[in-house]
Protein backbone atom coordinates (compact mmCIF):
# COMPACT_ATOMS: atom_id res chain seq x y z
CA UNK A 1 0.00 0.00 0.00
CA UNK A 2 2.95 2.50 0.50
CA UNK A 3 4.80 1.60 -2.16
CA UNK A 4 1.46 2.08 -4.80
CA UNK A 5 0.78 5.81 -2.47
CA UNK A 6 4.55 6.80 -3.19
CA UNK A 7 4.22 5.97 -6.61
CA UNK A 8 0.98 8.11 -7.64
CA UNK A 9 3.09 10.78 -5.93
CA UNK A 10 5.77 10.51 -8.00
CA UNK A 11 3.37 10.58 -11.14
CA UNK A 12 1.20 13.46 -10.20
CA UNK A 13 4.19 15.67 -9.67
CA UNK A 14 5.81 14.90 -12.86
CA UNK A 15 2.28 15.37 -14.51
CA UNK A 16 1.86 19.27 -12.30
CA UNK A 17 5.40 19.69 -13.30
CA UNK A 18 4.98 19.22 -17.11
CA UNK A 19 1.67 21.38 -16.88
CA UNK A 20 3.43 24.54 -15.37
CA UNK A 21 5.86 24.02 -17.78
CA UNK A 22 3.30 24.42 -20.67
CA UNK A 23 1.67 27.31 -18.68
CA UNK A 24 4.70 29.16 -18.63
CA UNK A 25 5.02 28.72 -22.15
CA UNK A 26 2.15 29.74 -23.38
CA UNK A 27 2.37 32.94 -21.30
CA UNK A 28 4.54 35.44 -22.90
CA UNK A 29 3.56 38.62 -23.56
CA UNK A 30 7.13 39.35 -25.31
CA UNK A 31 6.42 36.64 -27.56
CA UNK A 32 7.36 36.95 -31.45
CA UNK A 33 5.32 34.31 -32.91
CA UNK A 34 5.88 30.92 -33.24
CA UNK A 35 9.68 31.09 -33.88
CA UNK A 36 12.00 31.25 -31.51
CA UNK A 37 13.39 34.84 -32.84
CA UNK A 38 17.22 33.52 -33.26
CA UNK A 39 17.14 32.61 -36.86
CA UNK A 40 13.56 30.48 -36.91
CA UNK A 41 10.97 31.17 -39.30
CA UNK A 42 7.78 32.83 -37.73
CA UNK A 43 4.34 31.70 -39.08
CA UNK A 44 2.69 34.11 -36.88
CA UNK A 45 2.57 37.11 -34.02
CA UNK A 46 0.17 37.11 -30.78
CA UNK A 47 1.43 39.76 -28.38
CA UNK A 48 0.96 42.48 -26.26
CA UNK A 49 1.44 46.05 -27.57
CA UNK A 50 2.90 48.98 -24.97
CA UNK A 51 1.98 52.75 -25.99
CA UNK A 52 -0.79 52.41 -27.43
CA UNK A 53 -2.53 55.09 -25.10
CA UNK A 54 -6.18 56.11 -26.30
CA UNK A 55 -5.67 55.32 -29.82
CA UNK A 56 -8.32 53.25 -31.79
CA UNK A 57 -6.90 50.48 -33.33
CA UNK A 58 -8.80 48.00 -35.20
CA UNK A 59 -6.60 46.10 -37.67
CA UNK A 60 -3.01 45.39 -38.03
CA UNK A 61 -1.06 45.07 -41.93
CA UNK A 62 1.74 43.36 -42.89
CA UNK A 63 2.86 45.65 -45.21
CA UNK A 64 5.92 45.40 -48.16
CA UNK A 65 8.55 47.97 -47.14
CA UNK A 66 9.47 49.22 -50.50
CA UNK A 67 5.71 49.65 -52.25
CA UNK A 68 5.17 53.25 -52.24
CA UNK A 69 1.44 51.87 -52.77
CA UNK A 70 1.43 49.36 -50.26
CA UNK A 71 1.23 46.23 -50.77
CA UNK A 72 -0.58 44.25 -48.32
CA UNK A 73 0.57 40.37 -47.43
CA UNK A 74 -1.58 39.94 -44.73
CA UNK A 75 -4.41 41.63 -41.83
CA UNK A 76 -4.31 40.61 -38.36
CA UNK A 77 -6.78 41.86 -35.18
CA UNK A 78 -5.84 43.87 -32.68
CA UNK A 79 -8.09 43.52 -29.17
CA UNK A 80 -7.08 44.20 -25.71
CA UNK A 81 -4.06 45.56 -26.59
CA UNK A 82 -2.77 42.33 -28.34
CA UNK A 83 -2.05 42.23 -31.80
CA UNK A 84 -2.52 39.02 -33.43
CA UNK A 85 -1.75 37.80 -36.89
CA UNK A 86 -0.17 35.22 -39.30
CA UNK A 87 2.00 35.61 -41.66
CA UNK A 88 2.03 34.63 -44.86
CA UNK A 89 3.88 31.56 -46.18
CA UNK A 90 5.04 32.76 -49.28
CA UNK A 91 5.81 36.34 -50.66
CA UNK A 92 5.73 37.00 -54.76
CA UNK A 93 8.82 36.53 -56.61
CA UNK A 94 8.63 39.84 -58.04
CA UNK A 95 8.82 41.17 -54.24
CA UNK A 96 12.14 39.39 -53.91
CA UNK A 97 15.34 40.71 -54.11
CA UNK A 98 18.55 40.92 -52.70
CA UNK A 99 18.67 44.26 -52.38
CA UNK A 100 17.84 43.58 -48.05
CA UNK A 101 20.54 41.97 -47.40
CA UNK A 102 23.12 45.15 -48.61
CA UNK A 103 26.78 44.13 -48.60
CA UNK A 104 26.14 40.70 -46.63
CA UNK A 105 27.31 37.80 -48.11
CA UNK A 106 24.80 35.41 -48.50
CA UNK A 107 25.18 31.42 -49.09
CA UNK A 108 23.49 30.46 -51.21
CA UNK A 109 24.17 33.70 -53.29
CA UNK A 110 20.86 33.43 -55.15
CA UNK A 111 18.84 33.74 -51.90
CA UNK A 112 16.49 36.07 -52.25
CA UNK A 113 14.12 38.39 -49.54
CA UNK A 114 11.39 40.61 -49.06
CA UNK A 115 10.87 43.03 -45.82
CA UNK A 116 7.51 44.30 -44.44
CA UNK A 117 6.30 46.29 -41.49
CA UNK A 118 3.54 46.00 -39.28
CA UNK A 119 0.90 49.25 -39.56
CA UNK A 120 -2.09 49.81 -36.97
CA UNK A 121 -5.49 51.12 -38.64
CA UNK A 122 -8.18 52.59 -37.58
CA UNK A 123 -10.36 51.62 -40.25
CA UNK A 124 -8.99 52.87 -43.47
CA UNK A 125 -6.88 55.41 -41.94
CA UNK A 126 -3.08 54.38 -40.94
CA UNK A 127 -2.21 55.49 -37.43
CA UNK A 128 0.92 54.71 -36.74
CA UNK A 129 3.60 51.55 -36.82
CA UNK A 130 3.81 48.68 -34.47
CA UNK A 131 7.58 47.77 -34.02
CA UNK A 132 9.90 45.38 -32.25
CA UNK A 133 12.74 46.87 -30.12
CA UNK A 134 13.91 47.00 -26.88
CA UNK A 135 12.76 49.75 -24.02
CA UNK A 136 15.99 51.54 -24.30
CA UNK A 137 15.66 51.84 -28.13
CA UNK A 138 19.02 50.37 -28.97
CA UNK A 139 18.06 47.52 -30.77
CA UNK A 140 15.19 47.49 -33.28
CA UNK A 141 14.07 44.05 -35.28
CA UNK A 142 12.59 44.25 -38.53
CA UNK A 143 10.60 41.33 -40.66
CA UNK A 144 12.36 39.43 -43.75
CA UNK A 145 11.55 36.79 -45.55
CA UNK A 146 13.58 34.32 -47.57
CA UNK A 147 13.05 32.31 -50.14
CA UNK A 148 15.37 29.83 -48.74
CA UNK A 149 17.09 28.85 -45.78
CA UNK A 150 20.44 31.36 -46.07
CA UNK A 151 23.21 32.39 -43.77
CA UNK A 152 24.57 35.91 -44.34
CA UNK A 153 27.86 37.06 -43.33
CA UNK A 154 29.84 40.08 -43.02
CA UNK A 155 31.36 41.60 -46.41
CA UNK A 156 35.06 42.62 -46.32
CA UNK A 157 34.15 46.21 -48.24
CA UNK A 158 35.57 48.94 -45.91
CA UNK A 159 32.34 50.73 -43.63
CA UNK A 160 29.75 47.99 -44.42
CA UNK A 161 27.31 46.96 -41.76
CA UNK A 162 28.42 43.67 -40.15
CA UNK A 163 26.33 40.79 -40.63
CA UNK A 164 25.54 37.26 -38.10
CA UNK A 165 22.75 36.12 -39.42
CA UNK A 166 21.18 31.95 -40.17
CA UNK A 167 17.62 32.55 -41.40
CA UNK A 168 15.24 29.86 -42.08
CA UNK A 169 13.06 30.00 -45.06
CA UNK A 170 9.64 32.17 -44.55
CA UNK A 171 9.45 35.09 -41.90
CA UNK A 172 12.19 36.21 -39.39
CA UNK A 173 13.65 38.94 -37.68
CA UNK A 174 16.94 41.17 -38.10
CA UNK A 175 17.93 42.23 -34.63
CA UNK A 176 20.08 45.81 -35.35
CA UNK A 177 22.07 47.97 -33.21
CA UNK A 178 23.95 51.31 -34.64
CA UNK A 179 27.79 51.88 -33.76
CA UNK A 180 29.51 54.80 -32.59
CA UNK A 181 30.96 55.25 -36.79
CA UNK A 182 27.12 55.06 -38.55
CA UNK A 183 28.03 51.00 -38.87
CA UNK A 184 24.90 48.62 -38.08
CA UNK A 185 25.36 45.20 -36.42
CA UNK A 186 22.44 42.72 -37.81
CA UNK A 187 21.82 39.46 -36.43
CA UNK A 188 19.18 37.06 -36.29
CA UNK A 189 20.23 36.29 -32.72
CA UNK A 190 17.35 37.83 -30.54
CA UNK A 191 18.87 39.86 -27.13
CA UNK A 192 16.93 39.92 -24.24
CA UNK A 193 13.77 42.38 -23.42
CA UNK A 194 12.73 42.61 -26.66
CA UNK A 195 9.17 43.74 -26.81
CA UNK A 196 6.02 45.20 -29.02
CA UNK A 197 5.73 49.17 -29.05
CA UNK A 198 3.16 51.08 -30.60
CA UNK A 199 4.48 54.67 -32.49
CA UNK A 200 1.74 57.07 -33.69
CA UNK A 201 1.73 58.21 -37.31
Amino acid sequence: MKKYFFSTLVIAAMLFSAVLVSSCDNDDDDDNGNGNGNGGAITNINAAVQGVGSTQITSVKLIYELEDDGVVLATGTFTGGRLQITLPNTVSANLLSAVYFGNGVRNPTNALAARARLIAFNGEEDVGDIDFHNQAETVWAWLIYVDRDVVISSSTVPGSDTWEASFKKGWNFVFETENANGTVNKTSLRPSGMGWYFWGG
